[in-house]
């Protein structure tokens, strides 16, 4: 029991730490890590958007689609 208390101790500063001091850093290091995420995110897609691989994903497959249905016909 004595070990967790230095835990604790060295984590938050106190031997006891407040329920809300806990959840509200959980909560703090959850946002952080959920904003980091979405703007990696983000990044990465005007990156590829800029870039125009949509645009020519579409043009491919518009070209495969349409020799497709002239092998068909």
């Amino acid at each position: 029991m004595r070990h967790t208390t230095r835990v604790a101790n060295l984590l938050f500063g106190c031997y006891r730490p407040d329920l809300l001091m806990i959840l509200t850093c959980v909560v703090f290091v959850s946002l952080a890590l959920l904003s980091v995420a979405l703007g990696r995110e983000m990044l990465f897609s005007r990156q590829v958007w800029k870039s125009g691989i949509p645009g020519r994903v579409a043009v491919i497959r518009h070209g495969l689609s349409s020799e497709a249905d002239h092998s068909f016909q």
